[in-house]
């Protein structure tokens, strides 16, 4: 959820923006209404990774993609996909209503 998490609203993206607050909410209230059933909600929210639609989307540029985390790079698809598994299997039997943020440690916003 680019430009929200810290409080930092861009001046574009609002739909987008506004759509990823309401994943995260609808997680918290499915997971309390279905908890009791059995069922488990919960959210990957993660931040850039390189795939084919980035580059697309980056062109020459896609290397700024590396500069926007701690980690000094941007993630892979089966990281993402290596965590979907773990929600979704048995190791993750206690895990309910999460947002869980995949970014490799969004930078600080704070000045220098």
């Amino acid at each position: 959820m680019p430009g929200t998490r810290c409080g930092r609203p861009r001046p574009i993206g609002a739909v987008y923006g506004a759509s990823k607050a309401g994943v995260e909410i609808l997680t918290r209230y499915w997971a309390t209404e279905f908890g009791g059933s059995g069922v488990r909600v919960n959210t990957v929210s993660p931040g850039p990774v390189k795939t084919e639609g980035t580059s697309a989307m980056f062109g020459a540029q896609v290397a700024v993609l590396d500069q926007v985390n701690a980690r000094g790079r941007a993630g892979e698809p089966h990281e993402i996909a290596e965590i979907v598994a773990f929600l979704a299997s048995p190791a993750s039997s206690y895990i309910n209503g999460a947002i869980l943020f995949a970014d490799g440690g969004e930078l600080s916003t704070l000045p220098d």
